[in-house]
């Protein structure tokens, strides 16, 4: 009913073929999102190595990354408000894909500055253009989708962690794999583009209204748990690897699989997450999500073995997968918030949380030691649960 409403207030409607087409479309953006941003995590211990980056130096490093998406943010509101989000997607179909080359090859440390900054720009393009074609979707389809939208990011990331550990394995670490990658990626987004759902009746509704307007609570509460999640999951990406190679002495494969088990495990998580919301509710979901990812850093950081170490990074994956695609959903449905600023503003959340995470996460290893680090990133779970627990959900 909320979904219908939606839809008859923006005036648009679409055909069966254009929402299945639109539906695969989204689906393939997600996953184009997850491989980029993995085939730069699953790089990061082999840039490390040659550049001889200390902990802390890498935690600032990595920070160019939010800044750049957060330089970014503003003028793409003003562009997808004036012309929609499918041009933002058109150039992030091209520019995304080139600019994850620049920190995968970087020769020295400022390179690998400004290549991160670029990367964020970009990602924050695609991440927003996607976001926003995607609550569209789920609208014109009429029932909740953006846990399988989310579920092939998660896709993305893991085929990112297999296609990196065939190219280490054929020695192309240096960056020529990741750029044959590439232009796969490229060809894929020029090929998903024209499926897209035609929003330009939307862009025109955006800029009939007002410019500006602050998030109400509600859309504010939804931006922590956003936020919080995503810093949750940034930091699983990003220093999973390092954590289990240089605290726990796993070998390469291990550690791999521990980026693996997270991805995978949010997959399978979101791809069985429709019927398990309709049967129990949204709070449930996270806040048992929230205790998830706490009881999953404990393993992590407190596991005897490697292995076992690894594997607390599933749990973590499993209780992270759902929070994100439910605060998308309950922002979209909000009342008296206009829908793409509603949209918008989880997607910014999402953004700035994958990329503060990895930068905190050097800091406080480099001041307490990166066990500890990791554990106060595991207590954000609880909090995640509290303030899962106490929001009004559907």
């Amino acid at each position: 009913m909320r979904m219908a409403a939606i839809q008859n207030k923006n005036k648009v409607q679409y055909s069966d073929t254009q929402v299945k087409s639109a539906v695969l479309a989204v689906c393939l953006s997600f996953v184009l999102f997850g491989m980029i941003l993995g085939m730069w995590f699953v790089h990061i211990p082999s840039v490390v190595a040659r550049l001889n980056i200390d902990n802390v130096s890498l935690g600032f490093i990595l920070l160019s990354q939010p800044l750049g998406g957060a330089v970014a943010q503003p003028i793409l509101g003003r562009l997808a408000a004036r012309f929609g989000e499918r041009p933002l997607l058109f150039v992030a179909y091209i520019w995304a894909p080139i600019a994850v080359i620049l920190p995968i090859m970087a020769w020295d440390i400022w390179v690998l500055v400004v290549g991160l900054f670029i990367l964020g720009m970009s990602c924050a393009t695609l991440n927003i253009g996607k976001s926003i074609q995607g609550s569209l979707v789920e609208i014109a389809r009429g029932k909740a989708s953006m846990s399988l939208f989310h579920a092939f990011f998660s896709v993305g990331i893991l085929l990112a962690t297999i296609v990196g550990s065939g190219l280490f394995a054929l020695g192309l670490n240096d960056g020529m794999g990741a750029a044959m990658v590439s232009v796969m990626l490229i060809a894929l987004g020029m090929w998903t583009y024209p499926k897209f759902l035609p929003t330009k009746a939307i862009a025109r509704a955006k800029r009939a209204g007002k410019r500006f307007r602050l998030p109400n609570m509600a859309i504010l509460a939804l931006v922590m748990l956003a936020f919080l999640t995503n810093l949750t999951e940034g930091s699983a990406n990003n220093w999973s690897a390092l954590f289990l190679t240089d605290i726990k002495n796993a070998s390469g494969s291990v550690a791999a699989a521990g980026l693996a088990m997270f991805s995978g495990s949010m997959a399978v998580a979101r791809f069985a997450a429709g019927p398990i919301i309709d049967r129990i509710g949204e709070k449930p979901i996270v806040v048992s999500g929230g205790i998830l990812i706490a009881l999953g850093m404990l393993l992590v950081v407190f596991a005897p073995w490697a292995l076992l170490s690894a594997s607390g990074f599933m749990i973590i994956g499993v209780g992270a997968a759902n929070i994100i695609p439910l605060a998308f959903s309950a922002a979209g449905r909000t009342p008296n918030v206009v829908h793409a600023l509603a949209i918008t503003s989880i997607a910014n959340a999402t953004m700035l949380g994958v990329f503060v995470g990895p930068p905190l996460i050097g800091l406080l290893g480099e001041l307490f030691g990166l066990k500890v680090a990791m554990l106060m990133i595991g207590g954000l779970g609880v909090m995640i649960a509290i303030g899962g627990g106490r929001k009004k959900w559907r």
